[in-house]
């Protein structure tokens, strides 16, 4: 029963480590320790305590030495169960027998942890051990856990351990973290006392992330109390890590808060984007909104999009609406952007829906191409059109734009952007049909496609 609930509690954390998988700088920053009154009492003597079981870490592991003459020796018996070839079946006996190991004889079983093959069975042998460890020896637990977890999945041994000490004690899990380098395990040692504090006392732990002087711990450890907060308030955490995070920690942060707002309609959606400071994120969360939108109601969509200020974001947004909507309704769409006023606006729009229209129905879409009213539109959306129609057929799209007139303002790009599809798919094909294009200029461009 004990490797199953460990084994639960490994695929529950490494789900967690892949949600917040990130790199930091190698630097440690100071991390204060909570404040009294600031949550639950702590408990001196289990903090106090020396280890019963485990004796202080040795500089190495001791050898393991000629193999045991009794063959039910617990090395001998792990030896068969790494030849059992059903994964599920291994996984469990090597489990159960490195638990008896463990039990038995502690250093001995950390020995042979050492030697062990990277892997399931590792990982799970790692997480008990260290778990076990950690309920007795918090700087033995973490000083093995950062020699041992040398892998991104393995560095969620961390968590393990800080959930162990924070619930113990949390003065004792912030204490700790003084011993975790930078890196990953850091992370995950803070995000595992951040939710341990946050479910013991939300605003105690806000103080404490808030208070982190430096962005490499600061950042894990809002996120994870602001996620526990949108559960509670969404808009006050929407409004916290607005303030309080940049880049990826905050569009992390957003994106979560959002599935706990739910459904917005047009007026909380632009509520959201005006607590956000102005750059990518808010970008990418306007860009959300529209596809999400979108697939209600192109036209809801659309008239939220034409309240959006920023010329760029509400270009982009369109593009996105327009991807949703060619897949329901591409006559509308295409209808859509045809009676658009004639403009800088028009002339995006008709190139992005022109590409993905001709890589779905290439015939239909260069016809639409060439019906366009405004001559800047129909160039660009040719161009579009060809471009998605040699996503698929690159050689059918070459000789449709060869064949345009000569003086045609869309022939050249159209032709030089197919050629450069048809390299990948039959280059010796493309090279005869650029040597014969004409004239020299859109030759030479089209070679120089093929690498000639």
């Amino acid at each position: 029963m004990a490797l199953l609930l460990w084994c639960a509690v490994a695929a529950l954390l490494l789900g967690v480590w892949y949600s917040f998988r990130a790199e930091r700088p190698s630097e440690i920053s100071p991390v204060a320790a909570p404040q009294s009154g600031s949550a639950e009492p702590t408990n001196e003597a289990a903090r106090a305590r020396p280890s019963a079981r485990i004796p202080p870490l040795r500089q190495a592991p001791t050898p393991l030495g000629p193999p045991e003459a009794d063959e039910n020796s617990p090395r001998k018996a792990l030896a068969r169960a790494f030849r059992i070839k059903d994964p599920v079946e291994r996984s469990m006996e090597v489990g159960r027998l490195m638990a008896d190991f463990f039990a038995r004889d502690p250093e001995a079983a950390l020995d042979y942890l050492h030697t062990m093959p990277r892997g399931v069975e590792f990982n799970n042998a790692l997480f008990f051990m260290l778990g076990a460890i950690a309920e007795n020896d918090a700087a033995r637990a973490i000083e093995l856990a950062s020699e041992l977890a040398t892998h991104a999945e393995e560095r969620v041994v961390f968590n393990i351990v800080f959930d162990i000490f924070a619930r113990r004690d949390l003065r004792e899990a912030v204490r700790n973290l003084s011993l975790v380098p930078a890196g990953e395990g850091r992370i995950n040692a803070l995000r595992a006392t951040a939710s341990r504090w946050a479910d013991k006392n939300l605003e105690a732990a806000l103080t404490w992330a808030q208070g982190l002087s430096k962005s490499e711990d600061r950042d894990p450890a809002m996120e994870t109390v602001l996620w526990s907060l949108a559960v509670e308030d969404p808009w006050r955490a929407l409004d916290l890590a607005a303030r309080t995070l940049d880049a990826d920690p905050l569009e992390r942060t957003v994106a979560r808060i959002m599935q706990r707002i739910g459904d917005l309609d047009s007026q909380k959606a632009s509520e959201v984007l005006k607590l956000l400071p102005s750059g990518p994120t808010q970008t990418h969360i306007a860009l959300d909104l529209a596809r999400s939108f979108a697939s209600d109601s192109p036209a809801s969509a659309l008239a939220w999009v034409a309240t959006l200020s920023a010329s760029e974001m509400r270009t982009l947004a369109l593009n996105n609406i327009l991807d949703v909507w060619i897949e329901t309704a591409p006559l509308e769409a295409a209808d859509y952007v045809s009676r658009m006023v004639a403009g800088a606006e028009q002339t995006v729009a008709t190139r992005h829906f022109a590409e993905r229209y001709g890589s779905l129905n290439p015939q239909d879409a260069v016809r639409w191409a060439q019906s366009l009213h405004s001559e800047p539109a129909r160039n660009e959306a040719i161009v579009g059109a060809v471009n998605g129609w040699a996503q698929q057929d690159a050689a059918a799209a070459a000789r449709w734009a060869g064949e345009l007139s000569s003086q045609h303002p869309a022939r050249f790009e159209s032709v030089r952007s197919a050629v450069s599809y048809w390299r990948l798919s039959d280059l010796q094909e493309a090279r005869a049909f650029a040597r014969d294009l004409s004239p020299e200029a859109l030759r030479k461009a089209a070679l120089d496609e093929l690498g000639d």
